[in-house]
């Protein structure tokens, strides 16, 4: 679209008339400021003030006023023209309608909120990690797992929270995902900020970026401890159950002998 030193349109396309809603007519008797949003025009004269004096506006991202007040987003950049002798005889702009790509970034919004929202309340612990092991992110379930803060945690590697004995069977894992593409469930521990130690149970599987390249690792982990504990207590009742039994089965034996022996 071309415009005068007033503002008033002079030329333009196809594409400039569809885009605004308005009749080659209409645009006929049209300025730059009747498609601008009142709030926005004494920025818009900043705006040709500065390209007078440039040449040319840096690319912009305005709203323009379509027909029937219809807001539409746009992408733009204005160049100063010039008569035979030099002086400013009006402008020009290239404006893309961005209207799709707006659309399609507020989605991308809902529904990284959406994720977010799901990832903060999860009742399992995640946590995701780089190629190179440096923890990414955190929920609060593994935070409050490990009893360190997201500030601390995101300064650490997985190396950092694991034990030191771990940490090759750890590696062996890390390279079947990124065979495999996951892990499976296993069982292993972390070390919390305190020093000790808690039993989990984790699933880790590879994420890949959009060109299908590995991009990290990430982990749902799943605190054991009151299992673990039950296991042992079980355990230890079934081997005193068991030595019951073979107390139980000497004496029966012995007195078998003894009423044989009668």
């Amino acid at each position: 679209i071309t415009s005068d030193t007033e503002g008033r349109f002079t030329e333009w396309n196809t594409a400039f008339s569809k885009t605004l809603g308005y009749t080659d007519e209409e645009l006929r008797s049209m300025s730059l400021f009747d498609i601008i949003p009142a709030e926005f025009q004494e920025k818009t004269k900043t705006v040709l003030d500065q390209v007078n004096k440039k040449g040319s506006s840096d690319l912009m991202e305005k709203i323009l006023i379509g027909k029937g007040n219809i807001p539409i987003p746009v992408e733009l950049q204005v160049t100063l023209l010039r008569d035979n002798e030099g002086r400013p005889a009006g402008t020009w702009a290239i404006i893309r309608d961005i209207t799709a790509r707006k659309k399609m970034i507020e989605a991308l919004r809902e529904s990284e909120a959406r994720y977010r929202t799901l990832f903060e309340n999860m009742r399992e612990a995640y946590i995701l990690v780089n190629m190179d092991t440096k923890i990414r992110e955190i929920n609060p379930e593994f935070c409050k797992l490990v009893m360190y803060t997201r500030e601390e945690l995101e300064s650490l590697r997985l190396r950092d929270i694991l034990p030191d004995d771990y940490w090759p069977e750890a590696t062996s894992v890390i390279q079947r995902v990124m065979r495999e593409g996951s892990s499976g469930i296993f069982e292993h521990e972390f070390v919390r900020k305190d020093r000790s130690r808690v039993n989990v149970e984790t699933r880790m599987s590879l994420t890949r970026d959009k060109t299908g390249n590995p991009r990290g690792l990430f982990a749902l982990v799943r605190d054991i401890t009151t299992r673990k504990a039950m296991d042992t207590k079980l355990k230890a009742s079934l081997a005193e159950k068991e030595l019951l039994l073979k107390e139980i089965h000497h004496r029966v034996k012995n007195n078998m002998q003894v009423i044989i022996s009668m």
